[in-house]
């Protein structure tokens, strides 16, 4: 059986480690961060920039504007697929770039005033 002194010796130890680990998290110092969703917000506290995965398998990193629009928009399939999606700032997919798991790309894109043919 232990005695308090021990007792208090131990905890004395583990709050040192604590603080140890306190301080690690202050400076950002990490080697690696597991989650389920990143979220980073701007100083106003309005969400610019999300990572999250879904119960699909499906991984995403989208990117919103000042005004909480959605801009860009990656993401993954559990099928090998991969696709960048490019917004306009009225919501319209203007540029879509994605590989295939089957080896195929695909890159459309609606331009506003397209190129005058000769």
């Amino acid at each position: 059986m232990e005695t308090i002194q021990q007792q208090i010796g131990a905890m004395q130890e583990e709050i040192k480690r604590l603080r140890e680990e306190l301080e690690v998290v202050k400076k950002g110092n990490f080697e690696t961060i597991t989650c389920q969703e990143w979220n980073v917000l701007d100083a106003k506290g309005k969400l610019r920039i999300a990572a999250f995965t879904d119960p699909n398998g499906n991984a995403s990193v989208t990117w919103l504007d000042k005004d909480g629009k959605l801009r860009i928009s990656a993401y993954t399939t559990p099928d090998g697929d991969g696709t960048v999606l490019w917004i306009d700032k009225d919501g319209e997919a203007r540029i879509a770039a994605s590989t295939f798991a089957d080896g195929t790309v695909d890159l459309p894109t609606k331009d506003r005033t397209p190129p005058m043919e000769p």
